[in-house]
């Protein structure tokens, strides 16, 4: 298992052009540990294009298994930075409003 830097992998993403904004997250969903997701923002996403640019520039372990679009500008705290630990709170709960691509 491999020890993924969340904030690294949101720089790494960001990088791709068609995402605006991301916030990447362990889902928990795994019956062997944690899954990588991501939340982004993006208008014109093009899930395979990504996920063909994703595996020849992220790596398999930095390659997220869910990717789910907010369809908007990604929530923000009360210090107008995007809240990892609430946007996992709330994917765990089933209230993001936001679907999977």
């Amino acid at each position: 298992r491999y020890n993924i830097h969340l904030s690294e992998v949101d720089c790494l993403i960001l990088e791709y052009s068609d995402i605006i904004e991301c916030c990447s997250f362990m889902g928990g969903e795994s019956s062997s540990g944690d899954t990588l997701c991501i939340l982004i923002y993006s208008k014109n996403f093009d899930k395979l294009d990504f996920l063909r640019w994703a595996n020849s520039n992220l790596g398999l372990n930095r390659t997220p298994s869910y990717i789910f679009n907010y369809g908007e500008s990604l929530p923000l705290n009360g210090s107008g930075k995007i809240s990892r630990s609430n946007i996992r709170k709330s994917f765990l709960r089933g209230s993001l409003s936001c679907y999977a691509i």
